[in-house]
């Protein structure tokens, strides 16, 4: 599971002078959390939201932290879309709140996603959808070699998606006699949800290996999975030129 981790109401973002580190307006590091065991399950989203109530009885607006805006679009994302797609962007990360404890601009949200370093998935107001969260960032402290798969949360989303599937697999299949039927078992009830996610753009190919174990009583495997990270960047050039072109392909 996540760890979605919250802060203060009155709490500041910003991106340090150097662009590691997300500091609070003293200057402290408020993402060197305690959680160095496993960061890259763990996310913050900020600030707080002002949400107002869509039911009956309840006039006043209320606030609630980032955790809250995260979950309230992943329940409205996974009823159309795979859970391993990106809670974030305009098309799920639309917050729908009528305003935020801090006002993070669209440039301020993009330093808030450092290359290298812990990173911030911000409310930012982008016209003309409204507050979106905009950041797909797991709390990984990111070196200065950049990102991997598991600073992305939609990865962490579809790897969790992944052990729960063979957790339950594993469960069903135990005490079976443990030979090569129970393999081919094993293989036919894990492949149709890697194959779900290779055609659903969660990953992109996947190998499923037996592993030579001399422990008794034991299944030795690997679940080798190559996923298909949400785009971050566009890298697009306008070239000019004054000699005809052909388009070919």
């Amino acid at each position: 599971c996540f760890v979605l981790i919250d802060f203060e109401q009155s709490t500041k973002f910003k991106p340090s002078t150097d662009g590691t580190k997300i500091v609070d307006e003293n200057g402290n590091d408020i993402t060197q959390l305690a959680v160095e065991s496993k960061p890259e399950d763990c996310l913050v989203v900020a600030p707080w939201c002002e949400f107002t109530p869509n039911f009956s009885g309840y006039s006043e607006n209320y606030w609630f932290p980032g955790s809250f805006a995260f979950l309230k679009c992943f329940a409205g994302s996974i009823k159309t879309n795979n859970s391993w797609f990106a809670t974030a962007g305009v098309k799920r990360g639309a917050v729908n709140c009528s305003g935020v404890s801090q006002v993070i601009t669209n440039a301020e949200a993009d330093l808030l996603q450092p290359v290298a370093g812990r990173a911030v998935n911000a409310i930012t107001y982008i016209k003309p959808f409204g507050y979106v969260i905009y950041g797909n960032r797991t709390l990984r402290p990111n070196s200065a070699e950049g990102l991997v798969a598991n600073s992305f949360v939609n990865i962490r989303q579809l790897v969790h998606d992944v052990k729960r599937h063979v957790y339950s697999v594993a469960k069903g299949l135990m005490f079976d006699p443990n030979n090569d039927i129970l393999w081919v078992n094993f293989k036919n009830a894990v492949t149709p949800l890697l194959e779900r996610m290779r055609s659903g753009q969660g990953i992109s190919s996947y190998r499923l290996v037996r592993i030579q174990n001399s422990a008794r009583g034991t299944l030795s495997a690997k679940i080798i999975i190559a996923p298909i990270e949400a785009v971050e960047t566009f890298d697009i050039t306008v070239e000019l030129t004054d000699e005809d072109i052909t388009v070919a392909g």
